[in-house]
Order: C-alpha cells, then sequence, then structure tokens
C-alpha cells in the first residue's frame, strides 16, 4: 500500500500551478515594487533639488538656509510619514569645486550638497516598503539623491529684470475661479477697470445694479451672471467673449507670481511683524529697493498703516499667520479706514500682496493717500476698509480655498483671485490703477538686498 502511494501521480497538476503562482507573484511583485523604488527615487531627488535650490537663496547664513533645506523636504516627505530622510551632517555648506567633484569649507559658503536617503539604517529609519516583493522575505532597498547647488549673483553690467506680476496689472480684477460662488453685486459707489473672469470655471453671480467703467473680458462665448452689469452700463460697460488665451495667460501669470513670491527670502528685520508696527515705516533714502516682509500677527487694522518710500521702492508683503505651512493662513481684515496709506513718493503700484482670505467693514475715513485714485469712482463715499497695491489670493487653505463676503472693501490697485468663493456686496467699491513701471526684481540690487541672489544646480 505504502509503494502505491509513492506511484500516485494524481494532484501534481495543483502542484505545480502553486508553484508556478508563487512564482509569478514574485516576478510581478520585483516588477511593481521596482517600479514604485524609481518612481520614489525621482521623487526624492526632486526634492532632494529643490531643497538645494531654496538653500542656496539664503547664503552665507547657513542657519537659514539649513532651515530651508529641511522645511522643503518636509512638504515632499512629511516626517510623520517616512521619518528622517537627512542628519545634521548631510547638509554641507562650502564652495563648490567642480573640478575635483567635493566642497571646499569657507567661512562664506556659497554653495550647498544636501545628501537625502531612505534608509533601514538605525539612524534614519526612513525606508521605502515593498508591497509585494515583503512576503517573499525582501523588506526594502535603500535610496538616496544627492543635490549641489550654488548661489549666484548677476554682475552689475549684467542687469536683468524679473517682471513680477506678468499681464495681471493691466486689470482691476482677474477671477481665475470661483467656482462655489463668484458674487459681484450692489450696492456699490462703482467701480473703474478691466475686469478678466474664467467663465468656464467661475458661477457668476450678480443682482441690483451699479456704475461700472470698464470691459470684462471671458473664456466663454456668453457672459452669465455678469451680462447684467454690462446691460446696466451701456455707455460705460463692455465684454470680450472667447478670450482663451488671455485667460490661460493671466491664470499662468496669477500661479507664477505667487510661488515666486513665496520662495523669496525676507528682508532682514521684517521676519515676523504685525500690520500696526509697520505704521510710520519710513525708507525714503533716495534709492529704490525692494522690501519683503511678513505679515505675520495683527492681520487686522481699523486705522491707517501710514508707509513711507520712494518712488522706486518695491513693498512685497506676505499675509500669512502660520508661515511654515504651506499656504496663505489668517484672514487680511482691513475696517473703519484701515489699510496700507502709500506716502512720501509712493503710490499704490508700490505695493504687492499675496494672502488667503480677505475681508473688511465700513466706518473712518478715506486715506490720504489714495485721495486722487478714489475720486474716479462714479460716487463718493467715506471710509470702509482699504485694500491698496496689487493683491493677490488664494483662498483660506483650512475652507476650502474660499474667501470671506466684503462689506465696504475699497480695491485701490487691483485684485487677482484664486478663490474658490467670494462675494463682493454692501458697499464694495474699486478702482484700477496702471503701473508707471511693472513690478519687478532686479538683480542689480545686491547690495541693499537679499531677494537679489538666484540659485543653479551645480552637477
Amino acid at each position: 500500500m505504502f509503494k502505491s502511494f509513492l506511484h500516485q501521480e494524481r494532484g501534481w497538476v495543483t502542484i505545480t500551478a502553486l508553484f508556478i503562482v508563487l512564482f509569478m507573484l514574485m516576478i510581478g511583485g520585483l516588477a511593481v515594487d521596482t517600479n514604485r523604488a524609481y518612481q520614489t527615487k525621482n521623487k526624492l531627488q526632486n526634492a532632494t533639488d529643490a531643497a538645494a535650490l531654496a538653500a542656496a537663496q539664503f547664503l552665507p547664513d547657513v542657519d537659514e538656509a539649513r532651515a530651508k533645506a529641511e522645511a522643503y523636504l518636509a512638504i515632499h516627505f512629511p516626517p510623520e510619514n517616512y521619518g528622517t530622510l537627512i542628519l545634521e551632517d548631510d547638509i554641507v555648506f562650502g564652495t563648490w569645486d567642480a573640478v575635483a567633484g567635493q566642497m571646499d569649507q569657507e567661512d562664506a559658503p556659497t554653495s550647498v550638497v544636501i545628501h537625502a536617503r531612505l534608509s533601514n539604517s538605525e539612524l534614519y529609519e526612513s525606508v521605502t516598503r515593498h508591497y509585494i516583493l515583503s512576503l517573499f522575505g525582501v523588506k526594502a532597498w535603500d535610496i538616496d539623491a544627492i543635490s549641489v547647488a550654488g548661489s549666484i549673483a548677476a554682475p552689475l553690467e549684467n542687469c536683468v529684470q524679473e517682471d513680477l506680476l506678468g499681464n495681471l496689472t493691466d486689470f482691476l480684477f482677474v477671477i481665475t475661479d470661483g467656482n462655489s460662488d463668484a458674487n459681484w453685486q450692489s450696492s456699490s459707489p462703482g467701480y473703474v477697470g478691466d475686469v478678466a473672469v474664467n467663465g468656464l470655471v467661475a458661477r457668476e453671480r450678480s443682482s441690483g445694479s451699479f456704475d461700472y467703467i470698464g470691459t470684462i473680458h471671458t473664456n466663454r462665448d456668453q457672459l452669465g451672471g455678469y451680462q447684467r452689469i454690462i446691460n446696466n452700463n451701456p455707455s460705460t460697460a463692455s465684454v470680450q467673449y472667447n478670450q482663451h488665451g488671455l485667460l490661460d495667460m493671466l491664470e499662468a501669470d496669477l500661479e507664477h507670481a505667487i510661488a515666486t513670491i513665496t520662495d523669496l527670502p525676507v528682508t532682514p528685520g521684517f521676519e515676523s511683524r504685525s500690520s500696526s508696527s509697520l505704521n510710520g515705516l519710513d525708507v525714503q533714502d533716495g534709492q529704490g529697493r525692494v522690501y519683503v516682509i511678513n505679515v505675520t500677527s495683527g492681520l487686522s487694522s481699523s486705522s491707517p498703516i501710514n508707509i513711507y518710500g520712494d518712488e522706486d521702492d518695491l513693498f512685497i508683503l506676505r499675509w500669512d499667520t502660520n508661515p511654515s505651512v504651506p499656504g496663505y493662513f489668517g484672514e487680511v481684515r482691513f475696517s473703519g479706514g484701515g489699510g496700507i496709506n502709500p506716502l512720501g513718493a509712493l503710490t499704490p503700484a508700490n505695493f504687492v500682496h499675496v494672502a488667503g482670505s480677505l475681508n473688511s467693514s465700513g466706518g473712518g475715513s478715506n486715506l490720504s493717500g489714495v485721495l486722487p485714485y478714489i475720486a474716479e469712482i462714479p460716487n463718493s463715499f467715506s471710509g470702509g476698509g482699504f485694500f491698496v497695491g496689487y493683491w493677490l489670493t488664494t483662498g483660506d487653505p483650512s475652507k476650502k480655498f474660499e474667501s470671506s463676503s466684503f462689506s465696504n472693501a475699497r480695491f485701490v490697485g487691483g485684485w487677482y483671485t484664486s478663490a474658490t468663493k467670494f462675494s463682493m456686496t454692501s458697499g464694495t467699491a474699486g478702482v484700477h490703477v496702471l503701473p508707471t513701471r511693472r513690478p519687478s526684481l532686479g538683480q542689480c540690487e545686491q547690495n541693499s538686498i537679499q531677494v537679489a541672489n538666484r540659485s543653479r544646480l551645480l552637477r
């Protein structure tokens, strides 16, 4: 009977099939997990390149450069999900010797090398684990990425002006989203200036009647809810349909401007300011300079914020209560005649702002520095919340990128937004201010401001 059992051949197909299935699982697992590893490698390399480029802009301040590099890596590889990618010795500063392929240590470094890794070693514990190969005992592969970047200062005789806002400043309003609600209605003292709206996305809505002087540009073949505005102002308002190229360009300009401004190093002394601390700021010295200011507290003001400067000065204000987290948090709220008041040789065109959500209410009196501009608005008014300059907003990241409803908001310059929801009502008004020269970042200002620094990968 035992001999008979040994000679049995029944079931061999099942056993062979099991081995084939296991073999195919291993081959499939190798393909899936290898592809995932290469994707992770590319992601890690891109994140390391971005971290190195960001860090190089802050050199020779190694502390700021290191903090910026760590922040960039944390955005793409959150420590709570990936663990530790870099140790202190993995970021090295100095001057890069391209011939020798090594970093020379110096007191005033111009370059940075970052070596990030996903490793299962005791110090890192940041390995990328496999989905399928782990079933066969292959737990993980170590992945690393190295990037070298250096800070560059353009020579004075090779000065380059980088246009900061593109074609946005040709408009009073640019609306690139508004998919939840784009409400523009009465009552209002009126609006003066051209408007561009992504009619393919925005949920346009208007009611009542108010004065409007300008042209509305849309990428649709009809104007939707804003047609009422044109109908109510037949002699002063017009519309341009099917402006696909224009709206695409403006949306790209807005995204580029916000990204560029977000990455600018802050001007020393303006790292974390309240809006009230800027009142009385006087930088008049006869030279045009760029000031990058982080407003991290006191985003509300019910009184004038008087700022004095020269005609070629540019103030870039980033309104954000949590600058360490990507996105613009907090609500900028002006009321009772509050807002930036441009004095000295300044005009609204000397100010560029980036923020999340805006809000306003009435009361107070008009700002002295904008009286010539608001005189163009068809009907007079007194007080309100003044948004002076060019405002770029994203909506509140914590509230589905929506913006608050305006009450007695006064736009003097331009408002360009990708917010998903907003409402201009209750006395809101606006007048476009065309800049005498487009806001730009000049690389000739190295001695006066750090924003002249640029960086590039060195390998």
